[in-house]
């Protein structure tokens, strides 16, 4: 049995986190948040077990902690836990760690758990693979634009389009009223509107283009979801059913009685969940793909910097972001000086 702990208890934990570990059903759910009294007023309908204190002896019987407070109060979180024996623990924080700069302290206490994780769902969505599938199988090609319209989110958008471009330097970004561009080696990443439930992918690449989540844009590849009683159950590449793995199919399945157990209507919510199952898993798994402390932290960082002043450049040395390495120095001298 697997338990685990959920610290905070606000929309993302009702509307994500607990429906997935309920979907994964592997063993009890505890919860410690400020607002005791609307645990306890809350338990029975998602069937947990409220917190009221963080101790050894809690701890002991728990294999997974989901930070899911503002990340204001991160490094006081992971600082307060790791006194504690949670070495066989693997620790997930919510995104994103930055604009808090403090945050970065937050590596020095990796090392007492068993893996610090990043709760980023976009990045383990279950379309990426598909998409990246269907560019192999039909030789699309390198991706040159991502375009995201009423679909994603600044820093969730640059996770997901760095699995489907296997790519982690971000060159240039600019913001302009609501649309914000990163741009890669040879790709733009282009992220407008606000997310819905009608938001769309476009996918060019040089011999071809796909498109997600609108069947009457002209594009020579359609992908698009498939319903349930309004709830997604797989996907449709130009009117034809896509085979999922087993897990997947099952997961989709057991996702029809979570969301209509929890009045769970949004279709971007149902893929939040279905992604969270997926990050778990994957990050559960030795050889699944993994998005670590580090990771969240860089990515970050360029949202960060892009949200604050409209634009973002950077060079690599050695693979290292000459910008964050400097960011990193800035934060040592600022801990000296403590």
């Amino acid at each position: 049995m697997i338990n685990s702990l959920i610290i905070g208890y606000g929309k993302r934990v009702k509307n994500t986190v607990i429906p997935a570990l309920k979907l994964i059903n592997d063993g009890n759910i505890y919860i410690y948040s400020r607002t005791y009294e609307k645990l306890i007023s809350d338990k029975d309908k998602y069937q947990f077990e409220p917190i009221k204190e963080l101790n050894n002896d809690l701890l002991e019987k728990i294999q997974r902690i989901f930070v899911c407070t503002p990340n204001d109060i991160f490094l006081d979180i992971v600082k307060k836990i790791s006194i504690f024996n949670v070495q066989k623990i693997n620790l997930y924080l919510d995104t994103p760690i930055l604009p808090k700069i403090s945050n970065i302290n937050i590596e020095k206490y990796k090392e007492k758990f068993k893996n610090v994780f990043v709760s980023e769902d976009f990045y383990y969505n279950p379309l990426n693979e598909i998409i990246k599938k269907i560019i192999s199988d039909n030789n699309l090609n390198t991706i040159s634009k991502i375009e995201y319209i009423n679909s994603g989110h600044s820093y969730h958008s640059l996770a997901q389009s760095r699995y489907l471009l296997d790519q982690s330097f971000v060159f240039f970004a600019n913001k302009i009223n609501d649309i914000t561009k990163f741009f890669f080696f040879k790709t733009k990443i282009i992220i407008s509107g606000k997310r819905s439930d009608n938001g769309q992918i476009l996918i060019e690449t040089s011999k071809g283009s796909l498109i997600i989540n609108n069947e009457n844009e002209k594009s020579i590849l359609k992908l698009n979801y498939i319903f349930d009683d309004g709830i997604i159950c797989g996907y449709n590449l130009n009117d034809t059913k896509i085979n999922l793995s087993n897990e997947l199919d099952t997961n989709f399945k057991l996702l029809k009685i979570i969301c209509i157990k929890y009045n769970i209507k949004l279709r971007y919510l149902q893929e939040q969940i279905i992604s969270f199952v997926n990050l778990i898993s994957q990050c559960e798994k030795d050889s699944g793909k993994k998005y670590y402390l580090t990771n969240g932290i860089e990515d970050s960082f360029v949202c960060a910097v892009v949200n604050k002043i409209n634009i973002y450049f950077d060079i690599y040395l050695n693979k290292k972001s000459l910008l964050y390495l400097f960011l990193k120095f800035y934060v040592m001298i600022v801990n000296l000086k403590k």
